[in-house]
């Protein structure tokens, strides 16, 4: 459930599960894990917790290599960067998150990629 009826245990597990994926990515990346998501800008794949965390384009259901100087909505994937699927718990902790339902992950002014 989200919205205003999501609980605690719910948030705390969808974050959990969202920051595992995360820290997988960063170490395919040469990168440290991360001890939290940080905060990030709802409905933004470059800048939300999972784009942040990740220095990957995340949307609602893929994900894919942020390109240089790449414009908001970006350009269409390539044979040589495609889109892959994102596993089902980050993209319920995606729809949460973009339902405002984990207003503590809220950046509180808009962040720029």
């Amino acid at each position: 459930m989200y919205g205003p009826g999501m609980t605690k245990l719910g948030k705390k597990r969808l974050k959990a599960t969202c920051l595992r994926w995360c820290n997988k990515m960063r170490r395919k990346q040469g990168k440290e894990n991360l001890p939290r998501l940080p905060k990030g800008n709802i409905s933004d794949p470059k800048t939300c917790p999972c784009g942040a965390a990740t220095g990957l384009r995340v949307g609602a259901f893929t994900y894919r290599r942020r390109l240089p100087n790449e414009p908001f909505f970006g350009s269409a994937p390539t044979p040589d960067n495609p889109e892959l699927p994102l596993p089902k718990g980050v993209q319920q902790f995606i729809k949460a998150f973009d339902g405002r339902s984990i207003p503590e992950l809220i950046a509180p002014e808009k962040l720029i990629a």
